[in-house]
């Protein structure tokens, strides 16, 4: 349903975009507010001040805007145009000023009958900066026809002609790309199956490289239950190829994204030593969206670790940090590469740069093997409110003057789980893929994969449990470094449940790494853990593990034996308490050096009233006689509906007195249902070593309208 809205149509400028974009963007805004349609938006505006203790202020403006409005032409047929925005302008008194503005238009047309459905839009990007080197225009023309019937076979035809909309990491700037899509689909009840055919033609100007593919893929898919659901059984299979001439001229190359496992982060001032916890949202993706809860980086929020764990070792040439606002061109940043995630070196020759059009710092480096890779700024910010979205690790690759490939993949994946009975559980998943290139490629590699995966659970008698688990994952590739990786793992479980207040488990795990036919890494685990309910409101838990690692390839091993325990008590139904210790003791040679490590830590979370939240925690940790404490609170308040307040503040601080904290407080009133204003004051600090304390203090007051 639609109601007519009489508002006053903004001034917006439009400055260049997709053929027509503008014009039509124009006329839209003027001509739809007279008829029935759907009008939203939001719009904010901020105004901040920076303050640092040994430069000169800055003042800051931020402002965004998001405008949709959404027509029916006829019952059929459907305009929807949309016009985002935002507005950054930083002056200092002491240095040239920052700007930053991005407008982004977009005009679609949809018509849709039935099962037939026909969709065309034109969008642009223009990003503009302090420099005409800043600058970026980003053009998308697409066009989409489908046929989606509820039965039968299914159909869909794309077309995109695309300017700077491919990934710039990888061709750099300057990319024109246009590209058809067809794909055909049917699905059964126990069956599927699916062709995708994709021309792609995408010239890098700037790299030199031009690239013209063909794909032809075709992918089944069969699942079937039988034995009255005790017996599943499920399969696919995929075929592809792929065609691709590749035209380079001298000293043309690109990029290729390295797979990463997991994101890393940690605040660590003494960035040699130490692990980082696994930060999935670094890792997906996601460019826009700041991780929760944010990683700043900006003023003096310095030491901040964020990494990737590649899952295996793996040739790496670049790291990049993308962030959700402008930020300061001469931030230093460091890189380390780690064979456990615990020990760390740093990588010489790194250079970094800064591109404020795509908010996104590189950081290039001689190119190395690694499986796990961090970044950590190590300097203050001269801009405050900046927060880490992504990290990414690529690896540059020399492309030849012309080169034609044709590329075949053949995958296929089987599971069967089988219950005989409710008390004992198989299942087995094999996974074969074979990637082959006549002359090599430039994307995909020669390479053949073998997976194979058997798990076994019991629920014995008298509360006993056990699980059996044996993993292999073989894999061939002319991919340097290496040219064969093999993995294996081997897991075991015994659980004791004896009452229904106390549940023991003992399990035992191996990983087998072995490089070109010789083991290069070797994991072993035990753990011996038991988790104890001593009253309703207080569970203690406890465990002794033992690890050992032979790693051969990085020339070290390492035995270690690790005691730990931990409470969580409520002593009232608004107080809750945590606290915990660990003490472990390793055994190393070779290259590695460490003998202790023990910490301890402590948190409560308090409701001292209906709407007053209070939670505190404070954590030390010593290695090797490297001392380090760490201290967190967080205070919010809401009296009401329409107001609330938060406070939090973080203190992370090493024996050589480098240290990092930050204290923040923030405001939100709600003026109305769609207008609401906001500000924040936050304070942050940076000492390395016994060199001076860099200290930066800022403030914000903004308004957000929801139309």
């Amino acid at each position: 349903m639609f109601h007519e809205r009489r508002l006053r149509t903004p001034s917006l400028p439009v400055r260049g975009g997709a053929p027509g974009c503008g014009v039509l963007l124009t006329v839209a805004l003027v001509v739809l507010p007279a008829f029935a349609g759907d009008f939203s938006g939001t719009v904010s505006v901020a105004r901040g001040t920076t303050s640092p203790n040994d430069r000169a202020d800055q003042d800051t403006l931020d402002a965004s805007f998001s405008l949709g409005w959404t027509q029916r032409i006829t019952p059929l047929l459907e305009l929807l145009v949309t016009y985002r925005g935002s507005e950054y302008h930083a002056r200092p008194e002491d240095a040239p000023r920052i700007e930053r503005r991005v407008r982004a238009p977009l005009v679609q047309l949809g018509y849709r009958l039935r099962s037939v459905r026909i969709r065309l839009s034109a969008s642009s990007t223009r990003r503009r900066g302090t420099s005409a080197a800043d600058h970026l225009d980003s053009d998308a023309l697409l066009g989409e026809v489908s046929w989606t019937p509820r039965r039968g076979p299914q159909i869909q035809v794309r077309w995109r002609d695309e300017t700077n909309v491919a990934d710039i990491a990888l061709f750099g700037r300057d990319t024109a790309t246009r590209s058809w899509n067809v794909v055909g689909s049917w699905s059964g009840p126990s069956a599927s199956l699916r062709y995708t055919f994709d021309d792609l033609r995408l010239d890098a100007r700037l790299r030199g490289v031009r690239i013209d593919q063909q794909r032809h893929e075709l992918v089944a898919g069969f699942r079937r239950r039988a034995w009255g659901d005790r017996l599943s059984l499920s399969a696919s299979a995929r075929l592809g190829l792929v065609d691709q001439t590749q035209r380079a001229a001298t000293g043309g190359f690109v990029s290729e994204p390295v797979p990463a496992v997991r994101g890393l982060f940690a605040i660590d001032p003494s960035p040699e030593f130490g692990s980082l916890d696994a930060e999935p949202a670094l890792v997906d993706g996601d460019l826009d969206t700041p991780t929760s809860p944010r990683i700043e980086i900006g003023g003096a929020n310095t030491f901040r670790n964020v990494g990737v764990d590649l899952g295996v070792l793996r040739e790496v040439s670049r790291l990049e940090i993308s962030v959700d606002a402008p930020s300061d061109p001469a931030l230093v940043w460091t890189v380390w590469d780690s064979p456990d995630n615990l020990t760390w070196t740093e990588v010489p020759g790194v250079a970094v740069t800064w591109d404020p059009a795509l908010l996104r710092y590189t950081l290039s480096f001689p190119t190395r093997t690694a499986r796990y890779l961090k970044a950590v700024n190590v300097s203050v910010n001269a801009l405050d409110f900046v927060a880490v979205t992504e990290v990414r690790a690529l690896v540059d690759l020399p492309a030849t003057d012309t080169l034609k490939t044709r590329n075949t993949t053949t995958q296929l994946d089987v599971q069967l789980v089988a219950r005989p009975t409710e008390r004992f559980s198989a299942s087995y998943t094999l996974g074969y893929a074979e990637r082959g290139a006549e002359d090599g490629s430039l994307i995909v590699r020669d390479r053949r994969e073998v997976d194979y995966r058997v798990a076994l659970d019991w629920d014995l008698a008298a509360g006993w449990s056990a699980a059996l688990t044996h993993q292999l994952s073989d894999q061939e590739r002319s991919e340097r470094p290496f040219e064969d990786l093999r993995e294996r793992r081997w897991g075991a479980r015994l659980a004791w449940d004896p009452l229904p207040a106390f549940h023991g488990e003992l399990s035992a795990s191996r990983r087998d790494e072995q490089l070109a036919g010789a083991l290069a890494r070797r994991s072993d685990n035990v753990t011996l853990r038991g988790t104890a309910d001593i009253w309703t409101d207080l569970r203690a838990t406890a465990a002794i593990g033992y690890a050992s690692i032979d790693d051969r390839f990085g020339g070290f091993t390492l035995d270690s034996v690790r005691l730990s325990q931990a409470l969580e008590a409520r002593p009232t139904r608004r107080w809750s308490l945590t606290a915990g210790w660990d003490v472990e003791d390793f055994r190393t040679t070779g290259t590695l050096a460490l003998s202790r490590r023990w910490s301890v830590r402590v948190g409560s979370s308090v409701r001292v009233l209906p709407t007053l939240n209070v939670f505190v925690s404070a954590d030390r940790s010593d290695e090797d006689g490297r001392r380090f404490s760490g201290r967190r609170w967080t205070v919010s308040w809401s009296p009401g509906r329409r107001f609330s307040v938060s406070a939090a503040g973080q203190t992370s601080r090493t024996a050589e007195t480098s240290e990092t904290g930050s204290l923040s407080f923030g405001a939100r009133y709600l003026l109305s249902d769609r207008a609401q204003l906001f500000a924040s004051l936050a304070r942050s600090t940076s000492r390395l070593g016994p060199g001076p304390e860099r200290r930066i203090t800022s403030g914000r007051l903004g308004l957000r309208v929801s139309l």
